[in-house]
């Protein structure tokens, strides 16, 4: 099932949440909430795969039909809980606890799905988290949120509250599968791209080397870039090909880790330290090389979903 299919039937792209459904996404929640209905998360496990589907579905349309989940759970072993009544307008605790963004998540409530809304509030009142916990996954759920609404997150997350510069703490978010793809192209005379070619640089194989370079420059991305987290990288690819249209050398990197956070600055620094290798072996023949075009060209995985160029 892709992202959109997921979204389409109630699961919320900043959730991680796996195919087999282990842990219970928000939209189940919403269901059980709105039929007064109490769940434990090894009765939700126990149920059917086609169940859990069915009880998230019911959990994502503006109005949740109680009578139909009461009737999905008919012989299932629940115990009764408070009606969660929904509103048009953020609750006092969310308002709090967004500090700085309260008119901003003000403005932007009622245009929010009832789904969504209801996310906000419960991750937001989770008495299993401390505030700065509560407050942390808030601002990320928002700021998926305006993204799929179209607008652009305004809040950076290598910024605090007060402007000062942090590390994002990812300690609270789920392991998952992570891809990312990076490109860069070196431009060059063409007589340069022709020793190249015919493996006459007088430093060997340069494209063996910077592919070499590339790959342990993205196992040290943590070192170069400073907010990076160090992660496992389960693999670096790096192609380069020559290009006589160019003339030049094109370069790709493809990165892949099991991690909390992404691999797209490991792609990047990938085809990045390749490029500059390629240079450095290559600048004695031709200075006015130029490395251009680092670029993103797709990634998947994490709570905002895959990118790709030009989709």
């Amino acid at each position: 099932m892709t992202k959109a299919e997921e979204r389409a039937v109630g699961i919320l792209g900043f959730e991680d949440v796996s195919r087999e459904l282990e842990w219970m996404p928000l939209a189940a929640r919403r269901a059980l909430d709105a039929a007064g209905t109490v769940l434990r998360l090894s009765a939700w496990q126990t149920l059917p795969l086609s169940a859990r589907w069915s009880l998230i579905e019911l959990g994502a349309p503006a109005s949740v039909r109680a009578d139909e989940v009461i009737a999905l759970l008919a012989g299932v072993e629940t115990s009764g809980g408070a009606v969660w009544t929904e509103g048009v307008e953020p609750s006092l605790g969310l308002l709090e606890l967004v500090g700085a963004r309260r008119a901003e998540v003000s403005a932007a409530y009622s245009a929010l799905s009832g789904l969504e809304r209801y996310a906000l509030e419960k991750i937001g009142s989770s008495p299993r988290r401390s505030e700065a916990e509560r407050r942390m996954r808030v601002a990320e759920a928002f700021d998926w949120m305006q993204a799929v609404h179209g607008e652009a997150p305004s809040r950076l997350t290598h910024v605090d509250e007060q402007g000062r510069v942090r590390m994002v703490d990812v300690s609270e978010k789920e392991a998952s599968s992570r891809f990312a793809r990076a490109s860069a192209r070196l431009r060059m005379q063409a007589a340069t791209l022709q020793l190249v070619r015919d493996g006459a640089t007088k430093k060997g194989d340069v494209l063996a080397t910077a592919r070499l370079a590339g790959i342990q420059a993205a196992k040290r991305t943590w070192e170069l870039i400073p907010l990076c987290h160090a992660i496992a990288l389960s693999g670096v690819e790096l192609e380069l090909a020559l290009d006589d249209t160019l003339p030049g050398i094109r370069v790709e990197a493809r990165a892949r880790t099991v991690e909390r956070t992404g691999v797209e600055m490991e792609a990047l620094v990938a085809v990045s330290v390749a490029g500059l290798t390629l240079y450095d072996m290559l600048k004695a023949v031709d200075r006015g090389m130029v490395l251009e075009q680092v670029q993103l060209e797709e990634k998947s995985g994490g709570r905002l979903g895959d990118f790709k160029r030009g989709s």
